[in-house]
């Protein structure tokens, strides 16, 4: 509460003393009156005896007071309301533009910001072109925002802020990665622990298809310390696209023993790992995150691992325990299919896995195949045909093709 006080008491004082709309006596004295309540209720108590007649000062103290509370609209209401009743009030208007900002209301506060910036004599001149760049931004106004932020730079030219929003705007236009490359290196010499300059850096690489050129600066940024979680999740998600398994499987553990991997992260990186053949990291991360994988996804992991290391009948057993609480689980149907021995149980599965709209062309493919390890043709070109509705490549096509000829040479 004496935070609080302390910027309403100033704002008083600057109603009182500077060329300011100022609070009348009986204003000073029913703000004196609510300064030890709680915030909201200090807010109905004003509310309950603010006159109508209520001057441009005691709507902006109430609206100070409603922002320390984080009542946003009704802050924004009073700082205006102040601002109807003194039109020159620049603190009113600075004040109801940060609200709509925090709003997000960036169209709302540009207006406001444009008639601060265009006035003579502004105390802090870099901080509004600074505010209106960020609004500019936000809208999508590059060139603006560009322009805007130009202006902050050259009033106050060591301003980092200023200088990561100007990177931003250029990163955003297009035929400018190279320049906004060069300004992130330039501005990394003087703040190397920046982890926004980094991640910006990066990311201008990426849009650039550079993903090597990205890996290594988020690398160096991991190596400054500069390397926030999106940033680790972004060079984790850039070393399994690059099938570098070790440092994937490091990243993915570094990320679990500081508590910020999720547990889709870690499904991910587990299947990368398995389809990849890791048997070891594989086994390492799934160790090391059972509790944080939800049991269905656990289950297909472990019988994954299970095959990966070459014992089947805890694989199957896996599989037949997650079928018995789920009938219809498409990926413990498609796996148990080509673990069992008996060809019949396994189809019998795959035409279960028919029912399934998400598993149902993945299934074809799989009786299709069987079809034709059993010389099967004529029943192989028909699962093809039906998958080939679903999705039609033209791997399908030269199956399908292949079968009609085999189905053609069979001894009439």
């Amino acid at each position: 509460m004496k935070p609080c006080l302390a910027i309403l008491l100033a704002v008083f004082s600057c109603c009182l003393w500077a060329d300011l709309p100022r609070l009348s006596r009986k204003e000073a004295e029913l703000l004196k009156s609510v300064e030890n309540l709680p915030p909201e209720q200090a807010i109905q108590a004003i509310k309950a005896s603010l006159p109508e007649d209520a001057s441009a000062a005691m709507h902006f103290s109430f609206g100070v007071l409603c922002y320390k509370a984080d009542r946003l609209a009704q802050a924004r209401q009073s700082f205006l309301r102040s601002l109807e009743l003194a039109p020159d009030f620049d603190e009113a208007r600075l004040n109801a533009a940060k609200v709509m900002m925090r709003e997000q209301l960036y169209s709302e506060a540009v207006p406001h910001l444009v008639q601060l910036v265009s006035k003579n004599g502004q105390e802090n001149p870099a901080e509004l072109w600074l505010l209106l760049a960020q609004c500019r931004l936000k809208l999508g106004q590059l060139l603006a925002a560009e322009k805007a932020v130009s202006n902050a730079i050259a009033l106050k030219p060591d301003a980092q802020d200023a200088q990561l929003i100007l990177l931003q705007a250029i990163v955003l236009q297009p035929g400018r990665l190279d320049e906004a490359s060069s300004l992130a290196r330039q501005l990394l010499k003087k703040s190397p622990t920046d982890s926004r300059l980094w991640s910006l850096w990066a990311s201008v690489e990426l849009e650039a298809e550079h993903p090597n050129k990205a890996m290594d600066i988020l690398e160096t940024a991991k190596h400054f310390g500069a390397a926030d979680v999106p940033m680790l999740e972004t060079l984790l998600d850039l070393t399994i696209n690059r099938n570098f398994a070790s440092q994937a499987c490091q990243l993915a553990m570094e990320l679990h023993k500081k508590g910020n991997l999720s547990s889709q992260r870690a499904q991910l990186v587990i299947e990368y790992l398995q389809n990849a053949e890791q048997s070891h990291l594989a086994r390492t991360l799934l160790d090391a995150t059972t509790t944080l994988l939800p049991e269905k996804v656990l289950m297909a992991a472990r019988s994954r691992q299970a095959v990966l290391e070459g014992d089947l009948q805890t694989a199957i057993r896996l599989l037949q325990e997650t079928l018995e609480k789920e009938p219809l689980d498409g990926k413990a149907l498609l796996s148990l299919a080509d673990l069992l021995e008996d060809r019949s149980q396994g189809d019998a599965l795959l035409e279960r896995a028919l029912l399934l709209p998400e598993f149902k062309y993945q299934a074809l493919l799989k009786l299709a195949t069987r079809a034709v390890e059993e010389n099967r043709y004529p029943q192989a070109l028909q699962f093809a045909l039906q998958a080939r509705q679903l999705k039609d490549t033209p791997e399908l096509e030269h199956f399908s093709e292949q079968l009609r000829e085999a189905i053609h040479d069979i001894p009439k």
